[in-house]
């Protein structure tokens, strides 16, 4: 599954965010600043020995 984050430009079927939400910890969606941090961090020198990780920003998607 790919990551869907909600953009209120682009409305998604409210069927789609039902069933999206049951399938992730927090129930919803990711909002653009949910997930900045974790680019800003890939992106910074502060990864610069990070190799082969992966970083769930999924909302417990993983985990349920």
């Amino acid at each position: 599954m790919e990551l869907r984050i909600l953009n209120p430009q682009r409305p998604l079927p409210p069927e789609f965010l039902a069933r999206y939400g049951r399938m992730t910890m927090l129930g919803r969606l990711a909002e653009a600043h949910e997930v900045v941090g974790a680019v800003v961090l890939l992106m910074s020198d502060a990864a610069s020995y990070i190799t082969g990780a992966n970083l769930p920003v999924d909302g417990g998607y993983n985990a349920k």
